[in-house]
């Protein structure tokens, strides 16, 4: 998973990976305890998501489809949106403001 390659590259992940998501049937079945009569006929990647949400290795979180950073490089955005995303990646690799 992605913490054993952070650690082959020496870089440090502290606690469990933040996993976010803009479709909540997906985060509903991301921490489902047990298999329901939907669920077992789901891809296999869903129940690997699921086994690692419970051994606390993720977390799932819903975020609304209109601030999900990740749309700019899956599908065509209006050209703000797509500004306003790049502003935001930009802001998250400068890190948290200092003062």
């Amino acid at each position: 998973m992605l913490q054993q390659l952070a650690s082959e590259w020496q870089i440090p992940i502290p606690g469990p990976i933040v996993l976010h998501i803009d479709n909540a049937a997906a985060v509903a079945m991301s921490v489902a305890n047990g298999v329901t009569t939907r669920f077992k006929h789901i891809d296999t990647r869903a129940h690997y998501v699921n086994e690692q949400v419970q051994r606390g290795k993720l977390i799932t979180r819903r975020v609304p489809g209109s601030e999900h950073l990740a749309d700019m490089f899956t599908k065509p955005l209006p050209l703000r949106t797509f500004l306003e995303n790049m502003q935001n990646i930009r802001s998250l690799e400068q890190g948290p403001a200092r003062g």
